[in-house]
C-alpha cells in the first residue's frame, strides 16, 4: 500500500489521485492516468484506474466517479454488516487511508496497539460507550498522564470519524463530547510558562554550537522569528525572499504565511546554499526532519536546566518560540495585538498568556491605598496638632 501510495499525486479531491506516464503524451506533455482510492464495507482499500486526461478524464470526473462506487459500496452493505464492525477494523481502516495520504501514523499505531488494543480492538463499534471509555480513561490514567491518554483517544475519535466519512459506520461516535456527547476528553493544563533568561539562551545556543551547528542555527531561527519547529522543517531554499526580507512557508492547518527575518538570520540559512526544491535543514539521509535530534535535551541537560519535574516549566524546543513572545511582552514596546500578529495566532486569547509580562503601572498604583491610609490621623492624636 505505502509504496503504491507513493507512486501516485494527490489532487484536491479526497481519495483522487494521478501518476505521469513515462511513454504516453498528451499535447506535447506526458500523460496523466488518474486513479481514485476506496474501501468496501468490510473495511478493505481498493484502488481503481478511471483513465487518461488524453481520454478526456479529469481529476473532477474522477472524483464523481469515486463518489458512485463509495455509494454503490454503502448499499451493499447491510445494517448487520456495519453492526459487526470493531474498533480493530476502524483503526485499520484509519491506518490505511492515512498511508494513502502519506501521513505520518506509526506514533499513534503503536500507542495504540500498546495501551488500547487489548481493550478494544474486538469490541464491536455499536458497542462501544461513552461510559466504557471513561473507565478506560481512569484505567489509563493511573500509569499515563493525561496528555498522553487525551493523545490515544484523540487518535481514537480521527478513527471513527474517518469511519463515518468513508461509510464504513453510520452510527454516532463515542469519543465526542460534541453535540450532546457525554464522553469528556482528560482535561490538560500544558501551557508551558517557562522561558529562557538572556544568560540562559546564550548559554544554551554555545552548547548546541558545539553538537550541532544545524541545531544551534534552527534555535537561533525560532528565537529571532517564533517560528515553530515543523515550520521550520518545512522551509526550503524557495522560501526565503531577501528582498522582501521574508521567510514564507506553510503553516498549522495548511496554511501559507510569511514572517519577516533579520538581515543576519536571513545571511545565516542562505549561506546553507539551499536549492529552491532542497530543504534547508535537512536529516542525515538529505530528507526532512521529523522531529527535533535528542542532541537539544541533552545540551539543556548539560548546562544545568530542566531541573523542576513539572511539564510546564521544562525545556522543549518550543521554548525559544515561548521565550520570542515573552521577551517582546517584556520589552513594553508591543501592544498585545501586535504580539498576536507576530506569533500568528488567531485569536487573541491565544495570546493573553503574555500579558501579564507587559510591563504597566500597576505596582505604582497600589501606593494608592497606603496614601488613603497615611492621611488618616495616629490614634490618641490630636487633629490641631495639640497633645
Amino acid at each position: 500500500m505505502a509504496e503504491k501510495a507513493r507512486k501516485f499525486i494527490k489532487t484536491k479531491f479526497r481519495g483522487v489521485y494521478y501518476r505521469v506516464s513515462g511513454t504516453r503524451q498528451n499535447k506535447g506533455r506526458p500523460d496523466q492516468c488518474f486513479v481514485v482510492w476506496y474501501t468496501d464495507a468490510a473495511g478493505k482499500a481498493h484502488w481503481e484506474t478511471i483513465g487518461w486526461a488524453s481520454q478526456g478524464i479529469t481529476a473532477a470526473y474522477a472524483n464523481q466517479c469515486r463518489q458512485e462506487i463509495l455509494s454503490r459500496a454503502s448499499q451493499r452493505a447491510t445494517p448487520a454488516d456495519k453492526r459487526r464492525v470493531t474498533v480493530g477494523q476502524v483503526v485499520e481502516h484509519y491506518a490505511r487511508w492515512a498511508i494513502a495520504e502519506n501521513r505520518h501514523v506509526k506514533q499513534p499505531l503503536d500507542q495504540y496497539d500498546h495501551h488500547l488494543r487489548g481493550h478494544l480492538h474486538k469490541v464491536p463499534l455499536s458497542d462501544l460507550t461513552p461510559a466504557m471509555l471513561s473507565d478506560l480513561k481512569i484505567l489509563l490514567g493511573e500509569t499515563l498522564s493525561p496528555q498522553s491518554v487525551k493523545h490515544h483517544f484523540s487518535f481514537l475519535r480521527r478513527a471513527i470519524y474517518r469511519a463515518m466519512t468513508d461509510g464504513l459506520w453510520h452510527g454516532t461516535n463515542p469519543c465526542s463530547s460534541r453535540k450532546g456527547g457525554t464522553f469528556e476528553m482528560p482535561r490538560v493544563d500544558n501551557k508551558r510558562v517557562r522561558f529562557f533568561t538572556p544568560e540562559e539562551a546564550t548559554a544554551l545556543l554555545a552548547e548546541l554550537g558545539r553538537r550541532s551547528t544545524q541545531l544551534r542555527d534552527m534555535s537561533l531561527l525560532s528565537l529571532r522569528t517564533g517560528l515553530r519547529a515543523t515550520e521550520i522543517f518545512s522551509l526550503t531554499g524557495s522560501s526565503l525572499a531577501p528582498g522582501a526580507g521574508l521567510i514564507h512557508f506553510t503553516g498549522k492547518g495548511g496554511v501559507s504565511q510569511h514572517v519577516a527575518c533579520p538581515a543576519e538570520i536571513m545571511e545565516m540559512l542562505l549561506a546553507c546554499d539551499a536549492a529552491p526544491d532542497d530543504y534547508i535543514f535537512r536529516a542525515r539521509g538529505g530528507g526532512p526532519i521529523r522531529q527535533i535530534s535528542d542532541a537539544f535535551q541533552r545540551a539543556v541537560t548539560a548546562i544545568g536546566l530542566n531541573e523542576s519535574g513539572e511539564s510546564r516549566y521544562r525545556i522543549t524546543f518550543h521554548t525559544w518560540r515561548h521565550t520570542f513572545a515573552s521577551w517582546l511582552a517584556q520589552s513594553g514596546r508591543l501592544t498585545l495585538q501586535e504580539i498576536q500578529h507576530l506569533l500568528r495566532h488567531e485569536s487573541i486569547t491565544m495570546t493573553e498568556r503574555y500579558a501579564h509580562l507587559i510591563p504597566n503601572s500597576t505596582h505604582s498604583r497600589l501606593s494608592i491605598i497606603a496614601d488613603v491610609m497615611a492621611a488618616v490621623p495616629s490614634p490618641g492624636t490630636d487633629e490641631g496638632g495639640h497633645g
